[in-house]
């Protein structure tokens, strides 16, 4: 992985899907990946209109066929 910035904020994951940006937040994850957005990158993210889905590692361990289908909705929203 590498961390991309977007509307200045640095962002684990982005996904572009027809010129729109989604912006996904890895939280917990082992490494760089693991801190959360400060509330200071979440105000910054929404008044750029940015999408942001949070993605607990432990929802990934625990549940990952509906944290999946949780990703899917949110790329398809």
């Amino acid at each position: 992985f590498k961390k991309v910035s977007v509307s200045g904020v640095e962002i684990d994951i982005a996904v572009v899907i027809e010129n729109k940006t989604y912006c996904i937040d890895l939280i917990g994850y082992p490494g760089e990946f693991a801190a959360q957005f400060t509330p200071e990158n979440i105000q910054m993210l929404n008044r750029m209109e940015q999408n942001i889905f949070f993605l607990p590692y432990s929802n990934w361990v625990l549940n990952k066929r509906k944290t999946i289908a949780n990703l899917k909705l949110f790329l398809n929203s």
